[in-house]
C-alpha cells in the first residue's frame, strides 16, 4: 500500500511539474486593419481556456500582442500576413427582377434567363430596378433604386475581396427591401464576372421578386 501511495505521489509531482506547453510572447504590427477585427481573426488561435498554460491576447494602437505557443504565433503571422493588406474594391450590380405568368421575355436579363428558369417555374421574367454600387471590403453599402412605386433599398456589406490577378471571388452579405416591407437576403460568395441569384421571395399578386448580383473589378 505504501509503495502505490508513493507512486501515486511521484506521478502527480511529474504532472505539476509539466506546468502545459511553452509559451512566447510576440506583437503584431497591423497596417490597415483595426485592432477590434485583429482580434477576432486571431482568436481561434489563441487558446485561453488552456489548463495551466492559457493563451492571451491584449491589443494596443496599432498592435496586437498575443502570449501562445511558437506554432500559433506562426500561424497568426501567416493569417495576418494575407489578411492585413490594403482593402479591396468590388463593383456590384443589382438587378431586381419581377417573376410572373406573364410569358414576354425582357432583353436586359438575356444573360442570366436561362439560369433562372432552371432555378424557378415562372414563365416570364422582367426588370423592375437596377443599380451600381462600388465598395470596400469590411465595409457596408446601401443604396435605394428604382422610381415611384418600385423602389427598393438595397444593403449589406462586403466581407473579403480575394482578386488574383483578373479572377477571384467576392463575399458579400446583401438584402433587399421592398416597398411592401418584405426582406430577403443572404451572405454569397461571387466569383468575379460572374453572377448570383437570391429569389423566390413574394412580391404579391404580382408575383415573386428575385435580386440578381454581379461582381466585377473597377474600372482602373
Amino acid at each position: 500500500m505504501r509503495v502505490r501511495h508513493l507512486a501515486m505521489i511521484s506521478l502527480l509531482g511529474a504532472l505539476t511539474g509539466c506546468g502545459g506547453p511553452s509559451l512566447e510572447t510576440q506583437t503584431f504590427q497591423l497596417h490597415y486593419m483595426d485592432e477590434a477585427t485583429a482580434e477576432r481573426l486571431v482568436q481561434p488561435y489563441v487558446f485561453t481556456d488552456r489548463t495551466g498554460a492559457p493563451g492571451v491576447i491584449s491589443s494596443a494602437a496599432g498592435t496586437i500582442t498575443v502570449r501562445e505557443t511558437r506554432d500559433n504565433l506562426e500561424r497568426i503571422e501567416r493569417v495576418l500576413l494575407v489578411q492585413d493588406r490594403e482593402p479591396a474594391d468590388v463593383r456590384l450590380v443589382f438587378t431586381v427582377i419581377r417573376a410572373d405568368g406573364q410569358g414576354a421575355i425582357d432583353s436586359t436579363i438575356a444573360p442570366v434567363e436561362a439560369q433562372l428558369r432552371r432555378l424557378f417555374r415562372f414563365r416570364g421574367y422582367r426588370v423592375v430596378a437596377q443599380g451600381v454600387t462600388v465598395a470596400s471590403e469590411r465595409t457596408t453599402f446601401h443604396q435605394i433604386i428604382g422610381e415611384r412605386r418600385d423602389r427598393y433599398d438595397i444593403m449589406g456589406e462586403v466581407e473579403s475581396v480575394n482578386v488574383r490577378g483578373d479572377s477571384g471571388a467576392v463575399r458579400v452579405h446583401v438584402g433587399l427591401e421592398t416597398p411592401l416591407g418584405a426582406t430577403l437576403g443572404s451572405r454569397i460568395t461571387i466569383a468575379i464576372g460572374q453572377t448570383a441569384v437570391l429569389g423566390g421571395q413574394s412580391g404579391g399578386s404580382e408575383g415573386a421578386l428575385i435580386l440578381v448580383v454581379r461582381a466585377e473589378l473597377p474600372a482602373p
